[in-house]
């Protein structure tokens, strides 16, 4: 015969024989309850189990959990169970009202159904509350579970209020392998009228995993289909700050679904109520997916054959906080994995600033997913087609196309798309042709799309952006040109099309303005963006770069101008001043040799003039400066442009003889040279914000050589 022993009136410590076991060990303020032993307070002066600061339980036979409670209330500070029976769990609650508070708590459970924390569906308003710390390490259970009653209208309920480490090894079947569970009892219940009473649910499964900011809840399953948090039938899970990664297939991150899967049951004989499990988050989520058919976020409410939905709720992943009945929407969101929605389930996230989700969306047989993604530093990097009900970006959130290779992307999305100050960015691989497309309805106020587009002709490669439905509201394209060259064009580049009602008002986000619109620079080529093609296009509502032609010119971006001109202002720069304006007078006819001398003591009058040589100096130091404006008005210019021009400069030089000879002498000098200039340019193709402006200075030095002759000849 079996019988339990209590450490209090209805808390059982395990399962043993008639005969005495041996007592636990006392050492100081903690017990060691090894295998096969059990705690006599009587042995202990009276005192209870709970009543020392840390207990250590060890169980090791089968159906013998680690704590059992069944009524009253009892707190723990600092608890350490191992247990390794099948169909052990570690903490267990049963009966009616059992309450139990942990200050620290480590569970270890590797038994075959053995859980770390099972509040059963057989009790009423069972309670588990973790104050601090929590970590739980089970091999072929699940971590924690809080099942709907069968018994009374308490619900059950399990919080952690401060840090948890939760892990799970096994699969997700036979009531194994899910690390959060909040619901209806999975396993032995089913359509017979044997198993009615199995399903009954008549109060909720209840977990908080609550705590502060600084807290975290991390949480792991390593095993097919074992999900990270799961609320099923009429459980609710509400979670703040999570860290969920689950390894394996069809092992769904969080995940909300209807009761009793394959079976509808609303009987009044039994009991038996058809509810969908709901979970709330209220703080920063972080889920991570490894796993060929697993979702990061799933919610199915799984409508039945007959038509009928759930009695509840559907079934629901919200950012919510039921306590206040408000939206969570300032919390971040890592999301890496793909989310689900079919069968009615709902799937509704409000992503704060920071928060990144890789993946897709899909929602089937009207299941519903919306997504609010804001803030500079959050992000949407697609990457596969994905469909919801609505997505907004607010507040400069940003959507990328994840690229898979080098190839261009083709993404369709299905749903309706608000994009409130946020950005489409369809440039971020650098690579013209990738392709958005919308199923649905696009709406913007103020957000703005980035393409890539090689410019250049009509069929230019660019990347587009496909609308189905309506468009409406304003926005602004920024446009990056990927080795376009330039071209004149005709119809123009088409960068949007639109099916339904071209309603929404674009503007380009261009280089520079031009008579009042933004233009974007191609080469020699400014482009600029039009609502309506040409000729048979002109209603279509679609939205072109177009290179406008007038007077049969093309219309040149406003740098043109400044190129053609630059040439001509170096060239004017680097003039040469003339011999006279260097180095001023140095040669003089017939003023050498002016006097003549005769015999002794003669008298030396001037020589006449007739007679007198040339004379040259042969050494001098020079400088000069020089200042001068220029205004010109070209009569043949390619961009029609004008311009006027200020120089400065500034010139020293020393000279020397380097030779003497009959008939003249060589000088020869070294010079050094400095020049500044500004030039202002005009042309019909200026930008609104100014016209064309250079600015240059040069530095050099160089040498000069020049011959006087004699009979007044010179060569410089």
């Amino acid at each position: 015969m079996r019988v339990l022993l209590f450490a209090v009136p209805f808390i059982a410590l395990g399962y043993t024989n008639t005969a005495k076991a041996a007592d636990c060990t006392v050492s100081g303020d903690t017990v060691n309850c090894a295998p096969g032993e059990t705690y006599e307070p009587a042995n202990h002066g009276g005192k209870k189990l709970h009543e020392y600061e840390t207990v250590y339980l060890h169980r090791t036979a089968n159906n013998q959990h680690g704590y059992a409670q069944f009524s009253n209330q009892i707190v723990f500070k600092d608890a350490f169970i191992t247990v390794e029976g099948s169909q052990s769990d570690g903490v267990t609650l049963r009966n009616y009202g059992p309450t139990v508070d942990f200050n620290n708590l480590t569970i270890s459970a590797s038994g075959v159904s053995g859980d770390g924390i099972n509040v059963g569906r057989d009790n009423s308003g069972g309670r588990l509350t973790v104050h601090n710390t929590a970590n739980i390490e089970v091999q072929q259970g699940m971590g924690i579970r809080s099942v709907s009653s069968e018994m009374g209208p308490e619900k059950h309920l399990i919080i952690f209020n401060g840090d948890s480490n939760i892990v799970t090894h096994g699969d997700g079947s036979w009531d194994a392998g899910h690390a959060v569970y909040a619901g209806t009892q999975t396993y032995g219940c089913g359509p017979s009228i044997l198993k009615f009473y199995a399903c009954r649910t008549l109060s909720v499964g209840e977990i908080q995993l609550l705590g502060g900011a600084a807290n975290s809840h991390n949480i792991t399953t390593n095993g097919d289909g074992a999900y990270g948090i799961y609320a099923n039938g009429w459980g609710r899970i509400a979670a703040n700050n999570i860290n969920v990664v689950t390894n394996g297939d069809n092992a769904h991150g969080v995940a909300a679904q209807r009761q009793l899967l394959d079976y509808y049951y609303n009987r009044n004989d039994t009991g038996v109520t058809d509810y969908s499990g709901n979970v709330e988050l209220r703080g920063n989520v972080s889920v991570k997916v490894n796993g060929t058919g697993s979702y990061a976020f799933y919610a199915d409410s799984y409508s039945a054959a007959d038509g009928k939905d759930s009695v509840g709720k559907t079934a629901s992943i919200r950012s919510f906080n039921s306590d206040t009945n408000t939206i969570v929407d300032d919390k971040v969101y890592i999301i890496s994995g793909d989310m689900l929605a079919t069968k009615s389930g709902v799937i509704d996230l409000w992503m704060g600033n920071g928060s990144r989700f890789d993946g897709a969306t899909q929602i089937r047989d009207n299941g519903v997913l919306n997504l609010n993604i804001a803030g500079e530093n959050s992000a949407w990097y697609l990457s596969d087609n994905s469909s919801f009900s609505e997505v907004t970006l607010r507040d400069k959130a940003a959507l990328f196309l994840k690229a898979q290779g080098a190839l261009p992307v083709d993404y369709t999305l299905t749903g309706k798309f608000h994009n409130l100050s946020g950005t489409i960015n369809l440039s971020n691989n650098s690579l013209a042709g990738d392709q958005l497309k919308f199923e649905g309805d696009y709406h913007s106020d103020g957000g703005q799309l980035f393409i890539d587009t090689e410019l250049g002709l009509d069929g230019s490669v660019t990347d587009k952006f496909f609308v189905k439905g309506d468009t409406s509201g304003t926005g602004f394209v920024k446009v990056t040109n990927i080795g376009g060259q330039g071209a004149q064009t005709v119809n123009g580049i088409r960068i949007i099309e639109i099916d339904g009602v071209s309603g929404a008002s674009f503007t380009l986000l261009g280089d520079y303005t031009h008579k009042g619109d933004q233009a974007v620079v191609g080469g020699a080529y400014a482009y600029r963006l039009f609502r309506n093609g040409l000729g048979d296009d002109s209603a279509d509502g679609n939205w072109y770069l177009r290179s406008e032609l007038k007077d049969k010119k093309p219309h040149y971006q406003p740098g043109a101008p400044v190129y053609e001109i630059y040439p001509q202002f170096l060239l004017g720069l680097n003039t040469l001043p003339t011999l006279q304006q260097r180095v001023g007078n140095r040669y003089w006819s017939h003023a050498g040799n002016l006097m003549l001398s005769q015999g002794a003591d003669a008298i030396e009058p001037y020589a006449p003039n007739s007679e007198a040589g040339s004379y040259i100096e042969t050494s001098g130091i020079w400088g000069r400066i020089e200042g001068s404006y220029s205004k010109m008005q070209p009569r043949t210019s390619t961009s029609d442009a004008t311009y006027d021009y200020s120089a400065y400069k500034m010139q020293a030089g020393i000279d020397g003889m380097l030779h003497e000879g009959e008939t003249g002498k060589l000088i020869g000098g070294i010079t050094v040279h400095y020049t500044h200039g500004v030039a202002s340019v005009w042309s019909p193709y200026d930008s609104d914000l100014g016209r064309g402006r250079i600015s240059s200075d040069g530095y050099g030095f160089g040498g000069t050589l020049t011959w006087y002759g004699d009979d007044g000849l010179y060569l410089d």
